[in-house]
């Protein structure tokens, strides 16, 4: 998000003026219409990754990819990807990047990368995985690890690996799944280096898959996916995850 200015009013008190983005985040379109269109999801992917190696080439590492975090913008042109709320960004470097003061998990639980839940130090990989994970979501509708709590949730990111993208949408082509398991790789030496490597993967991908069957994706019908189970609760997982943090906090 573009700050425009910055400064302090006559009674002391600071501002700032920041652009006025007129859309609705990710996880709003995703509740309301379902998984994107592969190819929106596509560009919506790559400009998320566009966004993050410019952090990364600052050695910051963003530690909360969401859907909340990503806004989208109507323009002529086209769907304008927003990255918001570096909030608990840290920068490489810092010897806080750990992600913790006391083993403190930061983060939101649905999308930490094995190291991240584990409370270990951290570097941009912790980001690629959460953009595998983010992307999977956007293309399937589905979370790729969802439980009944939160401590069945991270137990399941450290100890399996979810359902392949296109055993839930087969239209996926295998080239961008190949993307999205290497970025959700448990071993983070076997995902990509940071976001650019991973936006050079996709881009490539795109264009193998744009060679043979590019009219297939933009005439795919829309996708429709069974509702989620009754016990997998995202609010109340979120919530669980936030209490933990709060109390941790406390005891710091």
């Amino acid at each position: 998000m573009e700050i425009f200015d910055l400064g302090t009013l006559e009674n002391g008190v600071p501002y700032q003026v920041m652009e006025l983005l007129e859309g609705q985040t990710l996880a709003a379109r995703l509740k309301d219409e379902g998984p994107l269109p592969i190819d929106d999801a596509l560009d919506v992917a790559e400009q998320m990754l566009s966004a993050l190696d410019v952090a990364h080439a600052r050695g910051i590492v963003h530690r909360d990819l969401k859907p909340d975090n990503v806004f989208l913008v109507n323009r002529e042109t086209g769907t304008l990807a927003k990255l918001l709320d570096f909030g608990i960004s840290k920068t490489i470097g810092d010897e806080t990047l750990s992600l913790t003061k006391t083993g403190m998990v930061v983060g939101t639980p649905y999308y930490l990368a094995p190291e991240q839940a584990r409370g270990e130090p951290i570097d941009h990989r912790v980001d690629v995985w959460a953009m595998g994970v983010l992307l999977y979501e956007a293309l399937t509708g589905r979370l790729p690890f969802r439980a009944e709590n939160y401590n069945k949730l991270i137990v399941l990111i450290l100890t399996t690996r979810p359902l392949a993208p296109r055993e839930l949408r087969p239209a996926i082509p295998q080239e961008i799944e190949d993307v999205i398991l290497a970025a959700m790789s448990h071993d983070r030496e076997g995902r990509y280096a940071g976001a650019r490597g991973m936006l050079r993967a996709l881009r490539a991908a795109r264009g193998r898959v744009s060679a043979t069957s590019d009219a297939g994706l933009r005439s795919e019908p829309p996708m429709t996916i069974d509702e989620e189970d009754p016990e997998d609760d995202p609010t109340e997982i979120s919530d669980m995850f936030a209490r933990s943090t709060a109390a941790q906090r406390r005891r710091d």
